[in-house]
């Protein structure tokens, strides 16, 4: 049986205000780590990482 339920979700501008500047920390914060480690470390990181989330949530 598959569940088609849906839920709309409204977000405040207080919210949009708080994602704004997270966005933006992320933003900056990846841009240094692409300045210290150069883009193909960087991708090799970002892979690392995904694989490692990926296989957690397997794990659980």
């Amino acid at each position: 049986m598959e569940d088609n339920r849906k839920v709309l979700v409204f977000i405040s501008d207080k919210g949009l205000a708080t994602v704004k500047r997270l966005t933006a920390q992320v933003d900056a914060h990846h841009q240094s780590i692409d300045k210290l480690l150069g883009h193909r470390k960087t991708a090799q990181l970002k892979k690392l990482l995904d694989d490692f989330v990926r296989d957690s949530a397997m794990h659980n």
